[in-house]
């Protein structure tokens, strides 16, 4: 199963700074896309005062989905850039996933560590222009979350003996009247009670299997940095039974989701966005609709949202 971590960035660029120029035009037009970038020359703020041995292991080895190789002659040499490079490559080895997409500048001989590289697919923007590539990008970046989305939601269910004949319409008879049944009496039961994993107060509801709470309802409307603003009062308060809430990842609102569908009306007010915690780029957030099918989306974190805390079981 791939790693379902949400990751800060869409994508994060190496590259030489000789480089930069063609680097810093691709980075623009990713933006215009909504791909969320890790560029360094965006990042001087966050970059003061850190070690940035540490920041090239975070970022490269963990938080980008992807580490474009921005690789010429310039490149070759360079060590701040091999390092990026190494540390992407250890995060293929660590978690088997492949991270890194190379680039192709000039015609620079791979050398060294890129050799390992030299068989994987490539971009060549010495024949097709930024904006195909950013194009290319776009489409991995949709076909990459639509499979961490169905992964996310997707449940384990018992599968049906391949039956043939009389006797296999037989089965698939009996049991679609037992599903009618079974819809009738919940029908005629009003709301569904809930399982053994779910315990509910009327301040909030615990879900034993995800080892987590969640708040009964939801904080109102706010940005994101309001949001966590709201988080930190409520951590903060003396008289709270609970000093660990915090914003929920993404797929927690996806799996909170299933429940809400299953067991509608035990959580008021399902329909609108709720922030997730989880960050794309500098610019947007992760939030997820409860009350409807709708994927999951990056919105504004100026944006006002719903907000439902949750915390983990400790």
């Amino acid at each position: 199963m791939k790693n379902d971590i949400d990751k800060k960035y869409d994508i994060a660029v190496s590259y030489a700074s000789e480089d930069n120029e063609i680097v810093e035009e691709f980075v623009k037009k990713a933006e215009e896309s909504k791909i969320g970038v890790y560029y360094d020359k965006n990042e001087k703020a966050s970059l003061l005062g850190r070690d940035l041995n540490e920041v090239t292991e975070e970022i490269y080895g963990e938080s980008a989905r992807f580490c474009l190789i921005f690789i010429s002659k310039n490149y070759i040499n360079k060590k701040w850039p091999n390092d990026e490079f190494d540390c992407a490559v250890k995060r293929e080895l660590r978690t088997k996933e492949k991270c890194i997409i190379p680039i192709r500048l000039d015609n620079a001989k791979w050398t060294g560590s890129l050799e390992s590289k030299k068989n994987t697919a490539y971009f060549d923007l010495t024949k097709e222009s930024i904006v195909d590539f950013v194009n290319y990008m776009s489409e991995k970046m949709k076909n990459a979350e639509e499979e961490r989305v169905e992964e996310a939601v997707a449940e384990e269910e018992p599968s049906l003996p391949t039956s043939h004949g009389k006797k296999g319409v037989k089965v698939l008879s009996l049991l679609a009247i037992c599903a009618v049944a079974v819809l009738l009496y919940l029908f005629s039961a009003g709301t569904s009670a809930l399982p053994d994993y779910i315990n509910m107060d009327k301040n909030y509801i615990t879900d034993l299997r995800a080892n987590v709470m969640w708040q009964r309802s939801k904080a109102g409307y706010m940005n994101l940095s309001d949001a966590r603003k709201y988080r930190d009062k409520i951590n903060g308060k003396k008289s709270s039974a609970f000093r660990n809430w915090r914003l929920p990842h993404k797929n927690e609102l996806l799996a909170l989701r299933k429940i809400v569908k299953k067991y509608p009306g035990y959580f008021p007010d399902e329909n609108p966005w709720y922030w997730s915690g989880d960050e794309k780029g500098l610019m947007f957030a992760w939030a997820v609709k409860l009350g409807d099918d709708s994927d999951p989306d990056y919105i504004n974190k100026d944006e006002a949202n719903a907000v439902l805390l949750v915390r983990s079981l400790e």
